[in-house]
């Protein structure tokens, strides 16, 4: 009469393995559906991303990568986290500014027609310098966007400046009026210069400070 042999256990060293396998595909099935959403591919609730990312990073702390998955995990971690710091900086961090380079970049245009409607850096220091520009009368309109770094804008002595100015993280800083914090802005209306010639600025950074000075 033959008797049924039980399974062979599970190592603990597999189960781990196994374990660790999971959990990197649990953290890139959270950054990719970050990517799905900051793509506009699909349209996910702020509270669902974070239950993602918190599922995600909770699962795999208790692990330490080995060879066979440390890939997979690492990726998830990194998808992740750029899944939280988006979270946290809201409608100021826009994932697709990444791919806008990264350095210190300088940009002073020397004509009201060599200003820019749109400014877009990935990661660094951007300045805009309008000091030498001789604004028209009404109203000239720019945007700035920063993904990460310092923002800062050079305003000429005559003109007047509206500005709306937001970072995810960090500090918002126009004309000596400071915000800080966690997602701080400013919107509002400085005059100071000609009220014929008016800037009208959209300022914002994900992650670091803006800075508006004359």
């Amino acid at each position: 009469m033959s008797t049924a042999q039980a399974p062979a256990p599970v190592s603990g060293r597999q189960s781990s393995a196994r374990g660790q396998l999971l959990w990197g595909l649990a953290l890139l099935g959270a950054g990719a559906v970050w990517l799905l959403d900051a793509g506009g591919v699909v349209d996910v609730t702020y509270p669902t991303a974070i239950a993602l990312a918190l599922i995600g990073l909770g699962i795999v702390v208790p692990f330490v990568p080995t060879r066979e998955h440390s890939g997979i995990i690492g990726l998830g971690v990194v998808l992740v986290v750029l899944a939280l710091v988006n979270i946290v900086a809201g409608p100021a961090a826009d994932p697709t500014l990444l791919r806008h380079g990264a350095g210190d970049v300088t940009v002073a245009p020397a004509s009201a027609e060599q200003v820019r409607q749109r400014y877009e850096h990935g990661v660094g220091d951007l300045t805009v310098d309008l000091r030498h520009v001789v604004f028209p009368a009404g109203t000239t309109s720019t945007s700035i966007h920063l993904g990460a770094g310092q923002l800062r804008v050079r305003l000429p002595d005559d003109v007047s400046v509206r500005a709306r100015a937001s970072a995810g993280l960090g500090d918002v800083v126009v004309l000596a009026q400071k915000r800080a914090g966690i997602a701080p802005s400013f919107d509002g209306e400085v005059m100071g210069g000609s009220a014929e010639r008016v800037l009208d600025l959209d300022a914002a950074v994900g992650l670091g400070r803006i800075e508006v000075t004359r």
